[in-house]
């Protein structure tokens, strides 16, 4: 076994120990786990001219400081500035231990209100709980455990029903503020206050109009009077206002502007449509093209790259026009992208001049597009951050365009993750346009993000999508790659005997297709997903049954393997090879598995793996007896581990060394490490309640044994 770079001690290491020539300073932290995310400060920015609202605020701020866990909503047409309000009030109470938390729970999406689970798992994910989350219950169940440890302060903002806020209140203790257009009734058996928010006044709604626009642009009253009278004091439409005098110094007095007949598919559009239909007058004939395209494609966020692929055009244009709809206010920047706004209003607004304007060939035209530059950036993710994926053909109707910049693994991946909240949007629009060849591109394309986030509720519908558009193609390869992902979303929720046959499926087509390389693939899936049938803990070897019954596939996937010339593919066989032959007895052959894989994975340069060799070679020695061996060579896995960031292994690799502990009769040393397993164990629920259980076990032999 290769042991680059690695010194040698003598003894066991079941606590701290430090190797080096010379040490100038020194700190120790015994067994550290990975550290916790930052206390979060998730609250949006507050905005630069904030008026009025004096008696409300001050009357929520009194009730905030005297009942902080009493749960209040603020509700009011849209427009009215609830967000605003809610933030500049939850930005000046003292910041709890779990941090200041938001979640957009869209209610007046177009495509729909966010899904509970989905926010659930984006809250807990903030709070260092990784998950798998797959059940609403459960996700329930541990974000109320984790804010009654960490209280934090929550915004939830443009609530669709007292249902979906229902489903994700903290524990008691925390500070929540809803926001939603309607009152939400549901909420008053949890103890909620209702706050109803109003216009501006006339003085502060002038005075609102005068700081956004400038007070040379309104310089005649009686103007300016009918332009808030036209925006019936809402702060949203006065800004609206303002940007059009802003980028349209001779612009008509507002009242009469917004009787013109604008073409809208509703009779009685809402005062909020009007203004913006307003706005959109205003652009130029690129803006206005900008604007319906970012209100027809199955996208939130819309950048600069995206928007050029989508109309056709340079991308000096597109930023010029992104540029002009966030002066109108009619967009707002998000990071690197534009929403339109508000929320809800402009999408909806937009797609209706869209569909009035251009014809239904264009329309469909921008989403295949929007889709298939998008699909080209998560290629390029792909290829960054897994390498070693297979690679499958992109169907690309259109001259692929310039994408998002991922000149680096981090660029790769900081693009990729902020990519999660499209994915179904995006999905969603392909199949309902039948485009079968996208659906399932998209979906393996995603493999990088699917494997690292592991939004399990979610990857599981895409790959029912994605096997479904298989099937319908006819593709074998396709279907094969399709299934081995539905296999591995669903082994990856200990589901390993609903994952068996979609293997065994691909298994077979792999064999009538005499692909070797995809026959391989499939027969070390079902060899590793045997081997997790009756498995309790991550730990465990498998039952000698069960390890048989792998056995044969496993030996057959590293011959066909080696026969290929897929050396990585061979040593990551051989680490559940190692395990089979572990649980059949043969130890032996099992660290000799292990050793083969460790020396061709450091070749390779896959430290992540490597360890994960290096760390059941451990396990295997202590199983065998040799406790001080198995201590040094778990240390050096779990500091192999740290440095590959891999939180879930050292955590593993911690509780194997509490087991070594324990073998050497190290009782002293063996809650520590069980305590720094369940620190590093934190995002896991199913690992963390096992690992408190074998905590509370410990403790109390060790408060049993010899004084």
């Amino acid at each position: 076994m290769s042991t680059d770079s690695r010194n040698e001690i003598g003894g066991g290491v079941f606590g701290a120990a430090v190797q080096a020539r010379s040490i100038e300073t020194l700190t120790i932290n015994s067994a550290a786990p990975a550290a916790r995310p930052p206390v979060q400060r998730q609250l949006p920015r507050p905005g630069a001219h904030f008026l009025d609202r004096r008696d409300i605020a001050a009357r929520l701020t009194d009730q905030l400081g005297r009942t902080p866990d009493r749960i209040h909503v603020l509700h009011s047409p849209a427009g009215m500035g609830k967000t605003a309000l809610a933030t500049n009030l939850l930005t000046a109470l003292p910041l709890p231990p779990g941090g200041q938390l938001y979640a957009d729970l869209r209610g007046a999406a177009i495509d729909g209100p966010a899904r509970e689970l989905d926010v659930l798992a984006r809250l807990l994910r903030s709070l260092g709980w990784d998950g798998p989350w797959h059940d609403l219950s459960e996700a329930a169940a541990w974000w109320r455990s984790a804010t009654a440890e960490r209280p934090i302060t929550l915004l939830l903002d443009d609530a669709a029903t007292a249902e979906q806020v229902l489903a994700v209140l903290p524990a008691a203790g925390s500070t929540v503020l809803v926001t939603t257009r309607t009152k939400l009734p549901g909420l008053v058996t949890v103890g909620a206050e209702h706050h109803e928010l109003g216009p501006l006044p006339s003085a502060e709604a002038m005075e609102l109009l005068m700081l956004l626009a400038g007070a040379q642009r309104v310089s005649d009253p009686a103007a300016a009077r009918a332009t808030v009278e036209a925006c019936q004091h809402r702060p949203l439409l006065i800004a609206l206002a303002a940007a059009r005098l802003q980028t349209n110094p001779g612009a008509r007095p507002l009242e009469h502007a917004v009787g013109d007949p604008v073409p809208h598919p509703d009779e009685t559009p809402d005062v909020i449509t009007l203004h913006l239909n307003e706005s959109y007058r205003t652009l130029s004939e690129e803006g206005a093209a900008a604007y319906r395209a970012a209100g027809t494609v199955p996208f939130t966020l819309v950048t600069g790259p995206m928007l050029a692929a989508v109309l056709g055009t340079d991308a000096a244009t597109a930023r010029r026009s992104l540029a002009e709809l966030e002066r109108t206010g009619l967009a707002a920047a998000t990071g690197n992208a534009l929403a339109l706004v508000p929320a809800g209003h402009g999408r909806r607004a937009a797609a209706d001049l869209a569909e009035l304007t251009d014809s239904p060939e264009r329309l469909t035209d921008q989403r295949r597009r929007a889709l298939e530059w998008w699909l080209a950036a998560l290629t390029r993710a792909e290829r960054h951050l897994a390498p070693h994926h297979r690679e499958l053909a992109r169907t690309y109707l259109h001259p692929v365009a310039v994408g998002p910049d991922l000149g680096s693994r981090e660029q790769a991946w900081t693009w990729l993750a902020g990519e999660e909240d499209q994915i179904r949007l995006a999905l969603a629009a392909a199949a309902a346009a039948g485009w079968d060849d996208l659906l399932w591109q998209v979906v393996h394309a995603l493999w990088p993000l699917w494997h690292r986030l592991r939004p399990y509720e979610l990857w599981l519908w895409a790959c029912e999508l994605a096997v479904g558009a298989a099937r319908r193609i006819g593709d074998g390869l396709v279907l094969r790659e399709m299934l081995n992902q539905h296999g591995v979303a669903l082994r990856g929720l200990h589901r390993p005997a609903d994952a068996l046959p979609l293997f065994e499926e691909a298994l077979d087509l792999a064999l009538r297709d005499a692909d070797l390389r995809g026959e391989s693939q499939h027969r070390h899936e079902i060899g590793a997903t045997l081997i997790e049938i009756d498995r309790v803990s991550p730990g465990d070897l498998p039952t000698a049954e069960r390890a048989a019954a792998a056995l044969p596939h496993l030996d057959e996937a590293r011959r066909l393997r080696e026969q290929i010339g897929y050396g990585r593919g061979v040593a990551v066989t051989d680490i559940l090879l190692g395990q089979v032959h572990a649980a059949l007895g043969d130890h032996g052959e099992a660290l000799a598995h292990l050793d083969e894989a460790r020396d061709a994975l450091l070749a390779v340069h896959d430290l992540h793996d490597a360890a994960r060799a290096l760390a059941w070679h451990g396990r295997i020695q202590l199983l065998t007896g040799e406790a001080a061996e198995a201590a040094r060579t778990l240390h050096h896995a779990q500091s192999e581990f740290a440095a590959a960031g891999s939180r879930a292994w050292q955590a593993l690799t911690l509780e194997w060394r509490a087991d070594a502990a324990s073998a050497a009769g190290h009782q002293d040393k063996v809650v520590e490490l069980l305590r720094a397993a369940l620190a590093a164990y934190s995002g896991n629920p199913r690992d963390a309640r096992r690992l408190q259980t074998r905590l509370e076990q410990a403790g109390a032999d060790e408060r049993s044994g010899p004084p």
